[in-house]
C-alpha cells in the first residue's frame, strides 16, 4: 500500500471516529423531535364520523351547518339562514397533554371576503358532547369550558377566545396578522403548562406568532379537541383547515442538544486536522 493510499486511510478513519458521535446525537435529536408528532386527521378518506358536531350559539332555529371533508381538506358551508350560529365538532379520542401543541393547516386563507361573516378554526373542549344551544326566542349561547382559535372571514384577521366555566374570561374578535392575512398558514393551541394555554396563528416568514396565554381554572380542557365556525349567512368559507396534528412543545433543551452535537463534532474535526 502506498503513502498516499495510508494517509487517505486515515484520514476517512479519524473523519468518522471525530465526527460520528456528534452526528449521531444530532440525528438523535432529530428523530427525537419527528417522533413525537402524530396526525390525527388529514381527511384524505372523507370520513368525520369520529366527530361530534354541537351548536353552542343559536340566535334562531335554523339547522346546523356542514363540516365536510369531500376534497381532502375540511371545510365548512351553511346552506340556509342568516341568523348567528356556532358549532364546534368534536373528538375525544385524543387530548392535548401539558407540554404539546395542536396544530393545523389552513388554506386558501387570503380570499377572505368582507361581509361575509364566518370564523373558522380549531378549538378545546372538556366534554366531546358539550351543552348544545336550543333556539327557544330568544338568543342562548352555551359556550362553556373551551378555548379556540379561528380565521375570521369577514375581516382578514384572527380571533380567539378562552371560557372557564360558563364564563368568557379573554376573547378578541379580530387581530390583523403581522404581515397579513394571507400569510397566515397556520393555527394553533399550546399548552405549557397544566393550566396554561396559548392560542396563536403561524405566518409565511415570522413562524408561530402568540395571541394569547391565559390561565384556566378547568384543566380537564383539552380532552376533546376538533373545530369550531361561526357561520351567519347562506355560505360556503374559502378557507379549508388540514392536517390536524398535535406535537411537543419544541424545548430549549433540545435545540441545545442539537448545537452541542454540531460544536462537538467541528471541535473534534479541528483538533484532527491541525
Amino acid at each position: 500500500m502506498n503513502n498516499s493510499i495510508k494517509v487517505r486511510d486515515q484520514y476517512v478513519r479519524s473523519f468518522f471516529k471525530s465526527f460520528i458521535p456528534g452526528g449521531v446525537l444530532v440525528v438523535a435529536c432529530l428523530i427525537g423531535v419527528t417522533a413525537q408528532a402524530q396526525l390525527i386527521d388529514d381527511f384524505s378518506s372523507g370520513i368525520l364520523t369520529q366527530y361530534n358536531q354541537t351548536i353552542v350559539l343559536a340566535q334562531s332555529a335554523d339547522p346546523a351547518f356542514t363540516f365536510s371533508a369531500g376534497s381532502g381538506v375540511l371545510s365548512v358551508t351553511r346552506a340556509s339562514g342568516t341568523a348567528p350560529q356556532q358549532d364546534v365538532f368534536l373528538r375525544g379520542d385524543y387530548s392535548l397533554g401539558v407540554g404539546q401543541i395542536l396544530r393545523v393547516d389552513a388554506l386558501s386563507v387570503s380570499n377572505f371576503a368582507s361581509g361575509n361573516y364566518a370564523d373558522f378554526g380549531i378549538v378545546l373542549s372538556d366534554v366531546t358532547n358539550p351543552p348544545p344551544a336550543v333556539y327557544s326566542g330568544s338568543n342562548v349561547d352555551t359556550r362553556q369550558n373551551l378555548i379556540n382559535v379561528y380565521l375570521k372571514n369577514s375581516t382578514g384577521a384572527v380571533g380567539y377566545r378562552f371560557a372557564n366555566g360558563t364564563t368568557q374570561i379573554a376573547s378578541s374578535s379580530g387581530i390583523f396578522p403581522t404581515n397579513g392575512f394571507d400569510a397566515v398558514i397556520g393555527l394553533w393551541i399550546s399548552r405549557p403548562s397544566s393550566n396554561e394555554y396559548d392560542v396563536g396563528y403561524t405566518t409565511v416568514g415570522l413562524g408561530d406568532f402568540l395571541l394569547k396565554a391565559t390561565n384556566m381554572v378547568n384543566t380537564a380542557i383539552g380532552n376533546s379537541i376538533g373545530f369550531y365556525a361561526d357561520v351567519r349567512t347562506v355560505w360556503t368559507d374559502p378557507s379549508t383547515l388540514d392536517n390536524l396534528r398535535i406535537a411537543a412543545i419544541p424545548e430549549p433543551s433540545t435545540l441545545v442538544l442539537m448545537g452541542l452535537g454540531l460544536g462537538l463534532s467541528a471541535m473534534v474535526l479541528r483538533r484532527k486536522r491541525a
